[in-house]
């Protein structure tokens, strides 16, 4: 069974939870959602094969590249939006801002649909 939790670098209880599962023999990964867009970049690439979810940080280590539906759950733990840093030009940010709370409301549906 494959689980991702949606938190923050520092939620010692997704930690703890994470090493505990992982000690049971399942696949856990850590998704640090608030580090959107400012230190995290994604993709998904859908086609007639499936998908797949490429980031490129943000995320623990283990995950650098999925494909079609790896999750069986997912957790909500303290998932934050995106954040979208001060660097971007002010008449940029409402744009920037909703497609990553697009992006970020729309993933889980998409890599995770029976969970």
């Amino acid at each position: 069974m494959n689980l991702l939790i949606a938190t923050e670098p520092d939620d010692a209880h997704a930690i703890i939870t994470k090493l505990a599962l992982e000690q049971k023999g399942y696949a856990c990964t850590l998704w640090y959602t608030a580090d959107m867009p400012s230190r995290q970049a994604n993709s998904i690439y859908i086609n007639n094969g499936g998908l797949e979810w490429i980031p490129e940080s943000g995320i623990s280590d283990e995950l650098c590249h999925l494909e079609t539906n790896p999750f069986d759950i997912v957790w909500w733990r303290r998932a934050r939006l995106p954040y979208i840093p001060d660097s971007i030009q002010v008449e940029d940010r409402k744009c920037a801002r909703k497609e990553n709370i697009a992006f970020f409301e729309s993933l889980s549906t998409i890599i995770a649909p029976g969970a």
